[in-house]
């Protein structure tokens, strides 16, 4: 097999964007809930004064909120990628 045929391969389109994008949701929003029930659970069961069960609730809660506005921007991500095919 030579390197442009890999290369063609590669560049073979296996599925839409939009079926990229709702699968891509899903998984960040699962995965927030996840690290939210998760780290909850974990930070709480270690013996951690005041300001570091604060701290790593916090972390936490940030993580899963990162993961849920990525889920959020996704479709906007892919609606300007289109655009930009279109109008060069």
């Amino acid at each position: 097999m030579t390197i442009s045929q890999l290369i063609k391969l590669f560049s073979r389109k296996l599925s839409s964007s939009r079926f990229d994008v709702q699968v891509g949701q899903i998984v960040c929003w699962v995965f927030a809930i996840f690290v939210m029930l998760i780290g909850i659970t974990k930070v709480s069961r270690m013996g951690l004064s005041e300001a570091q069960l604060i701290f790593g609730i916090l972390l936490v809660v940030v993580l899963t909120l990162q993961m849920i506005i990525l889920g959020m921007i996704l479709p906007m991500v892919d609606y300007v990628c289109q655009k930009q095919k279109e109008n060069p």
